[in-house]
């Protein structure tokens, strides 16, 4: 999240007016697709995919701004952005589970998400 503000920065820092710096000290000129690109979390989709699909089938009781079930919030609550690092092994399972009745659509937006944030997990501890 550190480094997605970090990039959103210097995106805004880089459309400005440049400052005039004397031209033996000039910065090299930073390319706005490159910032882009490193700006953006591959599991971004995934995520945003999984978040629609659980509040259209679990937001009544996993949204906060709906919501009043406090344990079904204390397990993930979606209008927090720390909802997808709510979920470990015993969640997923027990997600998939709720889902299994769930159209087809609904499971596999749910699986690319889970696979997403395992495979994450596992290249952040390497």
């Amino acid at each position: 999240m550190r480094s997605i503000v970090i990039a959103m920065l210097l995106i805004s820092c880089a459309s400005e007016e440049p400052r005039r710096v004397p031209q033996s000290r000039a910065p090299a000129p930073i390319a706005r697709a490159s910032i882009a690109v490193a700006a953006a979390d591959p599991r971004e989709a995934t995520r945003r995919a999984a978040h629609d699909m659980l509040a259209g089938y679990c937001g009544e009781c996993h949204e906060g701004h709906r919501s009043t079930v406090a344990k079904a919030l204390a397990v993930f609550d979606l209008d927090k952005p720390d909802w997808p690092a709510r979920f470990d092994d015993h969640r997923y399972q027990a997600a998939l589970m709720r889902l299994a009745n769930k159209p087809p659509a609904a499971r596999e937006a749910f699986i690319a998400f889970r696979d997403a944030e395992l495979a994450s997990m596992k290249s952040d501890s390497m």
